[in-house]
Protein backbone atom coordinates (compact mmCIF):
# COMPACT_ATOMS: atom_id res chain seq x y z
CA UNK A 1 0.00 0.00 0.00
CA UNK A 2 3.09 2.32 -0.17
CA UNK A 3 1.45 3.92 -3.73
CA UNK A 4 -1.55 4.62 -1.07
CA UNK A 5 0.28 6.20 1.26
CA UNK A 6 2.29 8.82 -1.50
CA UNK A 7 -1.46 9.60 -2.73
CA UNK A 8 -1.99 13.36 -1.15
CA UNK A 9 -5.37 15.42 -1.15
CA UNK A 10 -6.49 15.17 -4.69
CA UNK A 11 -7.39 18.72 -6.57
CA UNK A 12 -10.69 19.33 -7.23
CA UNK A 13 -12.31 15.67 -5.92
CA UNK A 14 -15.77 16.71 -7.53
CA UNK A 15 -14.45 17.42 -10.66
CA UNK A 16 -12.91 14.13 -10.90
CA UNK A 17 -16.25 12.25 -9.45
CA UNK A 18 -18.51 14.07 -11.84
CA UNK A 19 -16.33 13.16 -14.77
CA UNK A 20 -16.25 9.22 -13.50
CA UNK A 21 -20.26 9.75 -13.12
CA UNK A 22 -20.54 10.72 -16.69
CA UNK A 23 -17.58 8.09 -17.88
CA UNK A 24 -20.19 5.28 -16.00
CA UNK A 25 -23.21 6.82 -17.54
CA UNK A 26 -21.95 6.80 -21.08
CA UNK A 27 -20.27 3.00 -21.01
CA UNK A 28 -24.19 2.18 -19.80
CA UNK A 29 -25.71 4.10 -22.49
CA UNK A 30 -23.31 2.91 -25.18
CA UNK A 31 -21.82 -0.69 -24.81
CA UNK A 32 -24.75 -2.97 -22.38
CA UNK A 33 -27.72 -2.55 -24.86
CA UNK A 34 -25.81 -3.46 -28.35
CA UNK A 35 -21.83 -4.63 -29.62
CA UNK A 36 -18.84 -2.39 -29.04
CA UNK A 37 -18.45 -0.04 -32.08
CA UNK A 38 -18.18 4.56 -32.62
CA UNK A 39 -18.96 4.80 -29.19
CA UNK A 40 -15.89 2.85 -27.37
CA UNK A 41 -13.93 5.08 -29.70
CA UNK A 42 -15.82 8.03 -28.57
CA UNK A 43 -15.03 6.67 -25.14
CA UNK A 44 -11.51 6.29 -25.76
CA UNK A 45 -10.98 9.76 -27.05
CA UNK A 46 -13.38 11.48 -24.40
CA UNK A 47 -10.96 9.68 -21.52
CA UNK A 48 -8.23 11.47 -23.04
CA UNK A 49 -9.53 14.56 -23.52
CA UNK A 50 -10.43 14.54 -19.59
CA UNK A 51 -7.54 13.29 -18.60
CA UNK A 52 -5.90 16.34 -19.82
CA UNK A 53 -8.11 18.79 -18.74
CA UNK A 54 -8.12 17.66 -15.11
CA UNK A 55 -4.58 17.34 -14.98
CA UNK A 56 -3.78 20.81 -16.86
CA UNK A 57 -0.64 21.73 -18.91
CA UNK A 58 1.62 20.98 -15.94
CA UNK A 59 0.28 16.97 -15.33
CA UNK A 60 0.46 17.03 -19.27
CA UNK A 61 3.86 18.12 -19.36
CA UNK A 62 5.19 16.09 -16.16
CA UNK A 63 4.04 12.96 -18.05
CA UNK A 64 6.65 13.12 -20.63
CA UNK A 65 6.62 9.77 -22.68
CA UNK A 66 4.05 8.01 -20.46
CA UNK A 67 2.22 10.18 -22.95
CA UNK A 68 3.14 8.35 -26.15
CA UNK A 69 0.70 4.96 -25.13
CA UNK A 70 -2.20 7.12 -25.70
CA UNK A 71 -1.63 6.80 -29.47
CA UNK A 72 -1.98 2.77 -29.74
CA UNK A 73 -4.18 2.94 -27.04
CA UNK A 74 -6.64 5.13 -29.47
CA UNK A 75 -5.43 3.29 -32.54
CA UNK A 76 -6.85 -0.11 -30.70
CA UNK A 77 -10.35 1.79 -29.34
CA UNK A 78 -10.64 2.65 -33.07
CA UNK A 79 -10.06 -0.47 -34.85
CA UNK A 80 -13.20 -1.69 -32.35
CA UNK A 81 -15.39 0.73 -34.90
CA UNK A 82 -13.67 -0.77 -37.91
CA UNK A 83 -13.64 -4.39 -37.44
CA UNK A 84 -16.32 -6.70 -36.35
CA UNK A 85 -14.03 -10.20 -35.46
CA UNK A 86 -15.15 -11.43 -31.73
CA UNK A 87 -11.49 -11.81 -30.89
CA UNK A 88 -10.33 -9.45 -32.54
CA UNK A 89 -12.55 -6.80 -30.93
CA UNK A 90 -11.91 -8.16 -27.31
CA UNK A 91 -8.23 -8.37 -28.03
CA UNK A 92 -8.30 -4.78 -29.03
CA UNK A 93 -10.50 -3.52 -26.24
CA UNK A 94 -8.35 -5.46 -23.59
CA UNK A 95 -4.76 -4.11 -25.53
CA UNK A 96 -6.54 -0.34 -24.56
CA UNK A 97 -8.22 -0.66 -21.22
CA UNK A 98 -4.33 -2.31 -20.37
CA UNK A 99 -2.63 0.97 -22.02
CA UNK A 100 -5.06 3.18 -20.26
CA UNK A 101 -4.11 1.71 -16.86
CA UNK A 102 -0.18 1.50 -17.44
CA UNK A 103 -0.02 4.99 -18.85
CA UNK A 104 -2.24 6.71 -15.63
CA UNK A 105 0.24 4.94 -13.32
CA UNK A 106 3.35 6.17 -15.36
CA UNK A 107 1.56 9.38 -15.68
CA UNK A 108 2.74 10.89 -12.43
CA UNK A 109 6.64 10.42 -14.09
CA UNK A 110 8.07 8.65 -11.19
CA UNK A 111 8.79 6.13 -13.05
CA UNK A 112 10.80 6.22 -16.34
CA UNK A 113 9.81 3.96 -18.83
CA UNK A 114 13.46 2.87 -19.46
CA UNK A 115 13.92 1.36 -16.04
CA UNK A 116 11.01 -1.26 -16.56
CA UNK A 117 11.73 -4.91 -16.87
CA UNK A 118 8.90 -7.04 -18.97
CA UNK A 119 7.46 -7.90 -15.51
CA UNK A 120 7.84 -4.65 -14.34
CA UNK A 121 5.25 -3.70 -17.56
CA UNK A 122 2.69 -6.29 -16.05
CA UNK A 123 3.06 -4.58 -12.44
CA UNK A 124 2.80 -1.53 -13.24
CA UNK A 125 -0.53 -2.11 -15.31
CA UNK A 126 -1.87 -4.13 -12.81
CA UNK A 127 -1.42 -1.64 -10.03
CA UNK A 128 -3.22 1.18 -12.46
CA UNK A 129 -5.89 -0.69 -12.32
CA UNK A 130 -6.08 -1.91 -8.58
CA UNK A 131 -4.82 1.89 -7.82
CA UNK A 132 -8.02 3.56 -9.76
CA UNK A 133 -10.41 1.44 -7.31
CA UNK A 134 -8.68 2.09 -4.54
CA UNK A 135 -8.04 5.49 -5.15
CA UNK A 136 -11.81 5.94 -6.27
CA UNK A 137 -13.06 6.10 -2.39
CA UNK A 138 -10.70 8.49 -1.24
CA UNK A 139 -11.88 10.79 -4.03
CA UNK A 140 -15.73 10.27 -3.22
CA UNK A 141 -15.05 10.53 0.63
CA UNK A 142 -13.20 14.11 -0.34
CA UNK A 143 -15.78 15.25 -2.59
CA UNK A 144 -18.81 15.20 0.14
CA UNK A 145 -18.47 16.43 4.02
CA UNK A 146 -19.78 13.45 6.07
CA UNK A 147 -20.78 15.80 8.86
CA UNK A 148 -23.13 17.89 6.88
CA UNK A 149 -24.44 14.78 5.27
CA UNK A 150 -25.20 13.31 8.34
CA UNK A 151 -27.10 16.57 10.22
CA UNK A 152 -28.52 16.91 6.57
CA UNK A 153 -30.24 13.66 7.02
CA UNK A 154 -31.10 13.92 10.81
CA UNK A 155 -32.44 17.25 9.69
CA UNK A 156 -34.50 16.33 6.78
CA UNK A 157 -34.36 12.88 6.84
CA UNK A 158 -37.62 12.71 9.32
CA UNK A 159 -40.10 15.58 7.46
CA UNK A 160 -39.23 14.12 4.39
CA UNK A 161 -40.51 10.45 5.81
CA UNK A 162 -43.35 11.97 7.57
CA UNK A 163 -44.59 13.76 4.14
CA UNK A 164 -44.49 10.87 2.45
CA UNK A 165 -46.66 9.02 4.54
CA UNK A 166 -49.52 11.23 4.55
CA UNK A 167 -48.88 11.87 0.34
CA UNK A 168 -49.31 8.98 -0.29
CA UNK A 169 -52.60 7.85 1.07
CA UNK A 170 -54.15 11.18 -0.70
CA UNK A 171 -52.43 10.46 -3.57
CA UNK A 172 -54.17 6.84 -4.13
CA UNK A 173 -57.48 8.51 -2.97
CA UNK A 174 -58.08 10.77 -5.16
CA UNK A 175 -56.10 9.26 -7.94
CA UNK A 176 -58.20 6.62 -7.57
CA UNK A 177 -61.09 8.81 -8.52
CA UNK A 178 -59.87 10.47 -11.23
CA UNK A 179 -58.89 7.10 -12.70
CA UNK A 180 -62.56 5.71 -12.49
CA UNK A 181 -63.89 9.60 -14.27
CA UNK A 182 -61.82 9.23 -17.06
CA UNK A 183 -60.68 6.12 -18.89
CA UNK A 184 -58.11 7.58 -20.89
CA UNK A 185 -56.52 8.83 -17.82
CA UNK A 186 -56.73 5.60 -16.07
CA UNK A 187 -55.32 3.88 -19.07
CA UNK A 188 -51.99 6.02 -19.25
CA UNK A 189 -51.60 5.55 -15.36
CA UNK A 190 -52.15 1.81 -15.32
CA UNK A 191 -50.05 1.23 -18.39
CA UNK A 192 -47.45 3.22 -16.25
CA UNK A 193 -47.44 1.59 -12.99
CA UNK A 194 -47.52 -1.66 -14.84
CA UNK A 195 -44.39 -0.67 -16.39
CA UNK A 196 -42.81 1.05 -12.89
CA UNK A 197 -43.50 -2.56 -10.84
CA UNK A 198 -43.07 -4.92 -13.61
CA UNK A 199 -39.35 -3.13 -14.32
CA UNK A 200 -36.43 -5.77 -14.38
CA UNK A 201 -34.34 -5.66 -11.34
CA UNK A 202 -31.71 -7.29 -12.95
CA UNK A 203 -31.45 -5.39 -15.50
CA UNK A 204 -31.12 -2.36 -13.44
CA UNK A 205 -28.94 -3.81 -11.09
CA UNK A 206 -26.44 -4.86 -13.83
CA UNK A 207 -26.61 -1.05 -15.54
CA UNK A 208 -26.06 0.41 -11.58
CA UNK A 209 -23.18 -2.06 -11.25
CA UNK A 210 -21.64 -0.90 -15.04
CA UNK A 211 -21.61 3.04 -14.02
CA UNK A 212 -20.45 2.16 -10.88
CA UNK A 213 -18.05 0.21 -12.20
CA UNK A 214 -16.81 2.22 -15.27
CA UNK A 215 -17.17 5.35 -12.95
CA UNK A 216 -14.64 4.46 -10.30
CA UNK A 217 -12.50 2.75 -12.67
CA UNK A 218 -12.32 6.18 -14.59
CA UNK A 219 -12.05 8.38 -11.55
CA UNK A 220 -9.48 6.48 -10.08
CA UNK A 221 -7.51 6.14 -13.03
CA UNK A 222 -7.81 10.46 -13.69
CA UNK A 223 -6.84 10.25 -10.20
CA UNK A 224 -3.33 8.39 -10.06
CA UNK A 225 -2.47 9.76 -13.52
CA UNK A 226 -2.79 13.41 -12.10
CA UNK A 227 -1.15 12.77 -7.92
CA UNK A 228 0.60 15.17 -6.62
CA UNK A 229 3.68 12.56 -5.51
CA UNK A 230 7.47 13.27 -5.40
CA UNK A 231 9.10 13.22 -8.65
CA UNK A 232 12.29 13.43 -7.64
CA UNK A 233 14.53 10.39 -8.84
CA UNK A 234 16.55 9.02 -6.06
CA UNK A 235 18.26 5.49 -7.68
CA UNK A 236 20.35 3.72 -5.28
CA UNK A 237 23.58 2.86 -6.41
CA UNK A 238 23.45 -0.72 -7.11
CA UNK A 239 25.66 -3.13 -5.09
CA UNK A 240 28.77 -4.58 -6.59
CA UNK A 241 27.47 -7.97 -7.53
CA UNK A 242 29.63 -11.31 -6.40
CA UNK A 243 29.92 -13.53 -9.69
CA UNK A 244 27.44 -16.08 -9.55
CA UNK A 245 25.15 -18.38 -12.02
CA UNK A 246 28.29 -18.08 -14.15
CA UNK A 247 29.53 -21.71 -14.69
CA UNK A 248 25.72 -22.76 -14.75
CA UNK A 249 24.79 -20.05 -17.26
CA UNK A 250 27.29 -20.86 -19.57
CA UNK A 251 26.76 -24.57 -19.39
CA UNK A 252 22.60 -23.93 -20.52
CA UNK A 253 23.32 -21.63 -23.70
CA UNK A 254 26.38 -23.91 -25.03
CA UNK A 255 24.17 -27.20 -24.50
CA UNK A 256 21.21 -25.21 -26.29
CA UNK A 257 24.08 -23.60 -28.55
CA UNK A 258 25.05 -27.38 -29.76
CA UNK A 259 21.33 -28.50 -29.57
CA UNK A 260 19.95 -25.69 -31.86
CA UNK A 261 22.71 -26.27 -33.96
CA UNK A 262 22.51 -30.25 -34.84
CA UNK A 263 18.55 -28.76 -35.28
CA UNK A 264 20.04 -26.40 -37.94
CA UNK A 265 22.04 -29.10 -39.50
CA UNK A 266 19.62 -31.71 -40.23
CA UNK A 267 17.15 -28.86 -41.07
CA UNK A 268 19.66 -27.95 -44.19
CA UNK A 269 20.23 -32.08 -44.42
CA UNK A 270 16.54 -32.45 -44.98
CA UNK A 271 16.63 -29.62 -46.99
CA UNK A 272 18.84 -31.37 -49.80
CA UNK A 273 17.66 -34.39 -49.61
CA UNK A 274 20.34 -35.63 -47.21
CA UNK A 275 18.74 -37.42 -45.04
CA UNK A 276 15.93 -39.90 -44.88
CA UNK A 277 12.17 -39.92 -43.31
CA UNK A 278 10.35 -41.95 -41.94
CA UNK A 279 8.53 -44.30 -43.57
CA UNK A 280 4.96 -43.29 -42.39
CA UNK A 281 5.79 -39.50 -43.34
CA UNK A 282 5.98 -37.77 -46.61
CA UNK A 283 8.01 -34.62 -47.24
CA UNK A 284 4.95 -32.52 -47.69
CA UNK A 285 3.83 -34.09 -44.12
CA UNK A 286 7.25 -33.86 -42.69
CA UNK A 287 7.57 -29.73 -43.60
CA UNK A 288 3.76 -29.00 -42.29
CA UNK A 289 3.82 -29.93 -38.69
CA UNK A 290 5.95 -29.22 -35.79
CA UNK A 291 4.70 -24.80 -35.98
CA UNK A 292 3.75 -24.51 -32.48
CA UNK A 293 6.56 -26.31 -30.98
CA UNK A 294 9.02 -24.68 -32.67
CA UNK A 295 7.12 -21.60 -31.91
CA UNK A 296 7.24 -22.79 -28.11
CA UNK A 297 11.34 -23.23 -28.25
CA UNK A 298 11.49 -19.72 -29.63
CA UNK A 299 9.50 -17.86 -26.65
CA UNK A 300 11.15 -19.82 -23.80
CA UNK A 301 14.65 -19.80 -25.11
CA UNK A 302 14.02 -15.83 -25.56
CA UNK A 303 13.06 -15.88 -21.78
CA UNK A 304 15.78 -17.74 -20.49
CA UNK A 305 18.05 -15.75 -22.30
CA UNK A 306 16.48 -12.75 -20.53
CA UNK A 307 16.68 -14.45 -17.24
CA UNK A 308 20.28 -15.29 -17.46
CA UNK A 309 21.31 -11.93 -18.44
CA UNK A 310 19.06 -10.77 -15.35
CA UNK A 311 20.11 -13.20 -12.50
CA UNK A 312 23.47 -14.15 -13.08
CA UNK A 313 26.37 -11.63 -12.56
CA UNK A 314 29.79 -12.04 -14.43
CA UNK A 315 33.60 -11.11 -14.03
CA UNK A 316 34.51 -8.51 -16.37
CA UNK A 317 36.72 -10.04 -18.35
CA UNK A 318 33.49 -12.91 -18.64
CA UNK A 319 30.78 -10.54 -19.70
CA UNK A 320 31.30 -10.22 -23.42
CA UNK A 321 32.14 -14.30 -24.23
CA UNK A 322 28.80 -14.67 -22.53
CA UNK A 323 27.03 -12.24 -24.63
CA UNK A 324 28.71 -13.46 -27.91
CA UNK A 325 26.92 -16.84 -26.81
CA UNK A 326 23.40 -15.50 -26.29
CA UNK A 327 24.16 -13.59 -29.79
CA UNK A 328 24.86 -16.96 -31.33
CA UNK A 329 22.08 -18.39 -29.44
CA UNK A 330 19.50 -15.97 -30.66
CA UNK A 331 20.58 -16.22 -34.36
CA UNK A 332 19.85 -19.92 -34.14
CA UNK A 333 16.59 -19.43 -32.68
CA UNK A 334 15.82 -17.24 -35.25
CA UNK A 335 16.76 -19.76 -37.94
CA UNK A 336 14.38 -22.16 -36.33
CA UNK A 337 11.72 -19.58 -36.09
CA UNK A 338 12.26 -19.02 -39.64
CA UNK A 339 11.37 -22.74 -39.95
CA UNK A 340 8.39 -22.37 -38.03
CA UNK A 341 7.03 -19.76 -40.16
CA UNK A 342 7.93 -22.27 -43.65
CA UNK A 343 6.27 -24.56 -41.31
CA UNK A 344 2.66 -22.56 -41.42
CA UNK A 345 3.37 -21.35 -44.61
CA UNK A 346 3.03 -24.89 -46.00
CA UNK A 347 0.21 -26.07 -43.91
CA UNK A 348 -1.59 -22.91 -44.91
CA UNK A 349 -0.89 -23.71 -48.07
CA UNK A 350 -2.46 -27.34 -48.04
CA UNK A 351 -5.35 -27.05 -45.51
CA UNK A 352 -6.44 -23.38 -45.92
CA UNK A 353 -6.66 -20.50 -43.15
CA UNK A 354 -8.13 -20.00 -39.48
CA UNK A 355 -8.32 -17.69 -37.30
CA UNK A 356 -5.50 -20.09 -34.80
CA UNK A 357 -3.08 -20.37 -37.71
CA UNK A 358 -2.97 -16.67 -38.84
CA UNK A 359 -2.86 -15.08 -35.68
CA UNK A 360 -0.03 -17.59 -34.92
CA UNK A 361 1.27 -16.83 -37.81
CA UNK A 362 1.59 -13.14 -37.23
CA UNK A 363 2.79 -13.36 -33.84
CA UNK A 364 5.81 -15.57 -34.95
CA UNK A 365 6.85 -11.66 -36.58
CA UNK A 366 6.85 -10.18 -33.23
CA UNK A 367 8.70 -12.95 -31.38
CA UNK A 368 11.53 -12.82 -34.05
CA UNK A 369 11.59 -8.69 -33.55
CA UNK A 370 11.54 -9.04 -29.80
CA UNK A 371 14.84 -11.63 -30.16
CA UNK A 372 16.35 -9.54 -32.58
CA UNK A 373 15.71 -6.71 -29.70
CA UNK A 374 17.51 -8.76 -26.98
CA UNK A 375 20.24 -9.24 -29.34
CA UNK A 376 20.73 -5.99 -29.75
CA UNK A 377 20.50 -5.13 -25.97
CA UNK A 378 23.01 -7.70 -25.32
CA UNK A 379 25.59 -4.73 -26.06
CA UNK A 380 23.66 -1.47 -25.75
CA UNK A 381 20.61 -0.15 -24.21
CA UNK A 382 20.47 -3.41 -22.10
CA UNK A 383 17.42 -0.97 -20.35
CA UNK A 384 14.86 -0.70 -23.08
CA UNK A 385 14.72 -4.31 -23.99
CA UNK A 386 11.40 -4.49 -22.05
CA UNK A 387 10.48 -1.02 -23.88
CA UNK A 388 10.46 -2.55 -26.67
CA UNK A 389 9.08 -6.38 -25.91
CA UNK A 390 5.93 -4.37 -25.09
CA UNK A 391 6.10 -2.35 -28.36
CA UNK A 392 6.44 -5.49 -30.35
CA UNK A 393 3.26 -6.86 -28.69
CA UNK A 394 1.59 -3.75 -29.31
CA UNK A 395 2.88 -3.67 -33.28
CA UNK A 396 1.16 -7.63 -32.59
CA UNK A 397 -2.48 -6.42 -31.93
CA UNK A 398 -2.21 -3.45 -34.71
CA UNK A 399 -0.69 -5.42 -37.26
CA UNK A 400 -3.96 -7.52 -37.20
CA UNK A 401 -6.21 -5.00 -37.30
CA UNK A 402 -4.07 -3.85 -40.50
CA UNK A 403 -4.36 -7.17 -41.74
CA UNK A 404 -8.08 -8.11 -41.05
CA UNK A 405 -7.84 -12.09 -40.49
CA UNK A 406 -10.99 -12.46 -41.25
CA UNK A 407 -11.18 -10.75 -44.75
CA UNK A 408 -8.01 -12.07 -45.36
CA UNK A 409 -8.87 -15.70 -44.25
CA UNK A 410 -11.87 -15.83 -46.74
CA UNK A 411 -10.13 -14.19 -49.85
CA UNK A 412 -7.44 -16.89 -49.29
CA UNK A 413 -9.46 -19.49 -49.14
CA UNK A 414 -11.79 -18.71 -51.71
CA UNK A 415 -9.30 -19.30 -54.08
CA UNK A 416 -9.09 -22.88 -53.00
CA UNK A 417 -10.45 -25.70 -54.88
CA UNK A 418 -12.14 -27.13 -51.88
CA UNK A 419 -13.79 -24.35 -50.35
CA UNK A 420 -15.38 -24.67 -46.40
CA UNK A 421 -18.44 -22.99 -46.87
CA UNK A 422 -19.47 -24.01 -43.47
CA UNK A 423 -15.72 -22.10 -42.26
CA UNK A 424 -17.02 -19.16 -44.38
CA UNK A 425 -20.37 -18.92 -42.51
CA UNK A 426 -18.60 -18.59 -39.66
CA UNK A 427 -16.22 -15.43 -40.24
CA UNK A 428 -18.02 -12.09 -39.14
CA UNK A 429 -18.80 -9.09 -41.00
CA UNK A 430 -15.37 -7.91 -41.93
CA UNK A 431 -15.13 -11.61 -44.63
CA UNK A 432 -18.56 -9.72 -46.46
CA UNK A 433 -16.32 -8.14 -49.08
CA UNK A 434 -14.06 -10.86 -50.09
CA UNK A 435 -17.35 -13.04 -50.02
CA UNK A 436 -19.55 -10.49 -51.96
CA UNK A 437 -16.87 -11.07 -54.58
CA UNK A 438 -18.44 -14.61 -55.46
CA UNK A 439 -21.96 -13.98 -54.56
CA UNK A 440 -22.55 -15.12 -58.22
CA UNK A 441 -22.47 -18.92 -57.36
CA UNK A 442 -25.89 -19.84 -55.71
CA UNK A 443 -23.72 -21.62 -52.65
CA UNK A 444 -21.56 -18.47 -51.95
CA UNK A 445 -25.26 -15.93 -51.94
CA UNK A 446 -26.47 -17.87 -49.11
CA UNK A 447 -23.11 -17.33 -47.30
CA UNK A 448 -23.31 -14.04 -48.01
CA UNK A 449 -27.17 -13.76 -46.64
CA UNK A 450 -25.95 -15.27 -44.03
CA UNK A 451 -23.53 -12.86 -42.94
CA UNK A 452 -25.74 -10.23 -43.97
CA UNK A 453 -28.35 -11.53 -41.56
CA UNK A 454 -25.81 -11.83 -38.77
CA UNK A 455 -24.51 -8.16 -39.46
CA UNK A 456 -28.30 -6.88 -39.15
CA UNK A 457 -28.46 -8.73 -35.65
CA UNK A 458 -25.50 -7.15 -34.11
CA UNK A 459 -27.19 -3.78 -35.06
CA UNK A 460 -28.73 -3.26 -32.02
CA UNK A 461 -27.28 -0.19 -29.56
CA UNK A 462 -27.68 2.76 -31.74
CA UNK A 463 -25.54 4.74 -33.29
CA UNK A 464 -22.80 4.19 -30.37
CA UNK A 465 -22.72 0.32 -31.91
CA UNK A 466 -21.77 1.61 -35.03
CA UNK A 467 -19.36 -0.53 -37.10
CA UNK A 468 -17.61 0.13 -40.47
CA UNK A 469 -17.46 -3.68 -41.29
CA UNK A 470 -20.92 -4.16 -40.25
CA UNK A 471 -22.63 -1.57 -42.23
CA UNK A 472 -20.06 -2.94 -45.61
CA UNK A 473 -22.10 -6.45 -44.78
CA UNK A 474 -25.18 -4.81 -45.00
CA UNK A 475 -25.01 -2.69 -48.43
CA UNK A 476 -23.47 -5.90 -49.64
CA UNK A 477 -27.10 -7.97 -48.81
CA UNK A 478 -27.71 -9.53 -52.55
Amino acid sequence: MGDMEKLPTYRHPRRLLAAGLVAGLLANSWFVEGPLGIGFFLFASGFVVALRLLGGREGWQRAGAAKLFLIPMLLCAGFVAIRDAKSLTCLNVVTATGLACLTARLFAGEQKLWRLKMGGYLKETLAGAASAFTAAPIVLSQSVDAGQAVESARKFGWPVVRAAAFAVPVLIVFGGLLASADPIFSKVVTSNLAALFSADLASFLSSALVVAGVGLLCTGLWAIANRRADTREVWPVPPSRQPRWVVESFGIVGSLLLLFGAFSVIQAACLFGHVALPAHLTWAEYARQGFFQLLWVAGLALVLISALNRGAAFPAHLKNPFSVMCTGLIALTLLILASAVKRITLYEEAYGFTEDRLYSHVFAFALAAMLAWRAVTLWSLPQTFATGSVASLIGFVLALNVLNPDAFIAERNLQRDDVDRHHLSTLSADAAPAIAAMAAAPAFRSVLELRSRNAQGRLSGGWASFNCARWAALSRTP
